[in-house]
């Protein structure tokens, strides 16, 4: 047995949560709707992702399966269903060869930056050599792990991402490695050459670690300097935390984390803005500091320093969970978050807008499944937010589907822009510009946007995702002086921001729509207001000078926002609280 407390909900001794609410959120689909792998009976699923894989615009889904935890992996079907738009699935494994795999994790990205998604898929235990699926054509992949990784690449990989870790606007890797060896480095990187091939990285990575086994990796800008920082998550132990000083150099800084249960077993943390000051705050499952196995909620300070205040959640259980989601279920602008149990059906809290949750009774229903990892997006086209829950480790190891009911709000805001680095035009030479967005849910692929672009006069140059919550855009040499950042997601729904004095540490975001960091050179417009840090945050005083100038003329934050002098019509431009994504 894993777990200390693995036998708890057997034993009857879960101690169920209280509620000042009750409402079916999330509807069971049964197991019908998806065929089940490993002959019918599913299989052992440790991690999941939707994600589009044959380019249709919609999500598709992917479990990755292997049997044995943390001891002798056993190969499993790596299993995927396409989507047909309306949220009906078919199993389309063969995508990836219909292959029968050693993997914990897999990690989607854009790795050869022709514009669609790849798939890294290190082994685990050094069971079989690592893949690299190359999409070739849409829905079509190769593996071409032979040409593009190290030669013989064979991983003890317990997780993977891909994001910018050295600043060159390319995906890099990172395999947390250890799931059998416990005396493993925490991690290895390998930077990306701009065409797809990697390298073992001569930048400094910390060796030193208090937890053994990984099992979940995490990619954030946890100090608002738009590079993207580490989080190992242990199986055990306390995690580590490593700061990116831009190129790809890393810090153990992990003495900024609040301690962890000694005894706990965690999984799947999560990084969003609670409380909508514009930094990217901390759950783990698990891990209370008081040893209950609740779920610990670490507010971020700004700088990258963690503070322990569990506190703010009411009517949590001590039950034996997986992993924490956050979204946006009611799309008043705040995360809310859901825990993925062992022992309990999935529970779901809202949020009052400051970071203080109360536990939502009766959220999800259908029987209590081993719920090993839980993805979130709108799978059948209705602007709600659904669940795709998968199953390990007891009985049924059945993945499903629940749809958002009614009570779920239609997700018809458009993605926000958190923060804006501070940087300047050039009439030399071209212009990085990286800005950090956030949509109504969290994923390990970033915030579900459709489109993200930086305007520069009436010139559109497109931004591509780096990892984290971050976008980057190069900006042509140009004599403009001004620029706007925009996204859009699948609701079709836009929003552009932007705030004189640009963004520096804080980004733009700070002032409220179209407004401007604390220093900033005037207050935002929009329903934030101005003040020190305001919703979007954190900016420091250094941005008000020299900054990005790239105010917005005056703004209606109503349906068919005219940007004056841009040019430029957005459809249902809206507005929404700061949020960070993970």
């Amino acid at each position: 047995m894993r777990r200390l407390f693995g036998s708890l909900s057997v034993l009857g001794l879960v101690l169920m949560p209280q509620a000042a609410v009750a409402q079916l959120l999330f509807e069971d689909q049964g197991t019908a709707v998806l065929p089940q792998g490993c002959n019918g009976s599913g299989c052992w699923t440790n991690y999941a992702r939707a994600v589009d894989v044959d380019g249709d615009g919609d999500l598709d889904l992917v479990a990755v399966n292997c049997g044995g935890f943390f001891s002798n992996p056993q190969p499993q079907p790596l299993l995927v269903w396409t989507n047909d738009g309306a949220g009906n699935f078919v199993d389309a494994s063969d995508i990836f060869g219909s292959i029968s795999a050693t993997l914990r994790q897999v990690a989607f990205g854009d790795v050869d930056g022709d514009g669609d998604v790849d798939m890294v898929a290190p082994s685990a235990g050094n069971a079989q050599p690592d893949r690299l699926f190359i999409q070739t054509a849409p829905g079509v992949y190769a593996n071409e792990a032979s040409t593009r990784l190290p030669a013989n690449s064979s991983s003890d990989a317990g997780a993977v991402r891909l994001g910018d870790l050295d600043g060159d606007g390319d995906l890099d890797l990172v395999v947390a490695e250890g799931y059998l060896n416990d005396g493993a480095d925490p991690a290895s990187i390998y930077l990306n050459d701009g065409t797809g091939k990697f390298a073992l990285t001569n930048t400094t990575v910390p060796t030193g670690k208090n937890g053994v086994n990984p099992d979940d990796v995490d990619l954030a800008d946890i100090d608002g300097d738009f590079d993207l920082d580490i989080l190992i998550n242990f199986h055990q132990g306390q995690n580590s935390l490593w700061r990116n000083d831009g190129a790809g150099n890393f810090e153990d800084i992990s003495a900024s984390l609040p301690g962890l249960s000694g005894g706990a077993f965690h999984y799947g943390p999560a990084f969003c803005d609670v409380d909508n000051d514009g930094d990217l705050d901390l759950f783990t499952d698990n891990a209370a500091a008081d040893g209950s196995y609740e779920e610990q909620l670490a507010i971020n300070d700004g700088s990258g320093n963690f503070s322990d205040e569990t506190s703010r959640i009411s009517g949590n259980s001590s039950a034996d969970d997986n992993l924490i989601a956050c979204v946006d279920y009611d799309s008043d602008g705040d995360f809310d978050f859901i825990v993925g149990s062992l022992a309990t059906n999935h529970r779901v809290f809202q949020n009052d807008g400051q970071g203080n949750f109360q536990f939502v009774a009766n959220a999800v229903d259908g029987p209590t499944v081993p719920n090993l990892w839980l993805e979130i997006g709108d799978l059948n086209g209705d602007k709600r937010a659904d669940l795709f829950a998968v199953q390990g480790e007891g009985n049924p190891q059945t993945e499903r589907l629940y749809f958002g009911t009614e009570s779920v709000v239609e997700d018809n805001l458009a993605p926000r822009v958190i923060a804006i680095e501070n940087v300047a035009l050039s009439a030399a030479s071209e212009t990085v510009v990286r800005f950090r967005l956030s949509d109504n849910a969290t994923s390990d692929g970033g915030p579900r946007v459709d489109r993200a672009w930086v305007l520069v006069g009436n010139q559109q140059i497109d931004a591509d995702f780096i990892g984290g919550d971050l976008f980057r855009a190069v900006v042509p040499v140009t004599s403009e002086t001004v620029f706007t950042v925009c996204s859009a997601d699948s609701s079709g729904v836009t929003e552009c921001d932007g705030g004189e004095g640009g963004g520096g540490a804080g980004g733009s975001g700070a002032g409220g729509d179209g407004g401007s960091a604390a220093g900033g050179a005037s207050p935002g417009s929009g329903p934030s207001g101005s003040g020190a840090g305001g919703s979007g945050g954190g900016g420091t005083d250094s941005d008000s000078e020299g900054g990005c100038d790239c105010q917005l003329p005056a703004q209606s934050s109503t349906p068919g926002l005219a940007l004056g002098a841009l040019g430029l019509l957005l459809a249902a431009a809206r507005r929404r609280a700061g949020r960070g994504g993970k």
